[in-house]
């Protein structure tokens, strides 16, 4: 299973991530982590359904299983 790797930020009461395999896309949540992390599965569907439509390139792997890697080293 291929695995996405999110830099991650928490701060005082919201997160933000960027995945270096994704030009230009940012997710910023307010509340918890489980709120967040639905809102990033969220995110990665409306940006491969939009490059799909669009006729733009992204990682084809996002079209299969994988698995969500936060790293909060950022």
């Amino acid at each position: 299973m291929n695995k996405l790797l999110m830099n991650t930020v928490h701060l005082e009461n919201h997160y933000n991530c960027i995945c270096d395999l994704l030009p230009g896309w940012i997710v910023t949540c307010r509340g918890d982590f489980e709120t967040f992390k639905k809102e990033v599965q969220e995110s990665i569907a409306f940006y491969t359904d939009c490059a799909k439509e669009n006729g733009d390139s992204y990682p084809k792997f996002l079209d299969e299983d994988f698995e969500i890697v936060y790293s909060f080293k950022m």
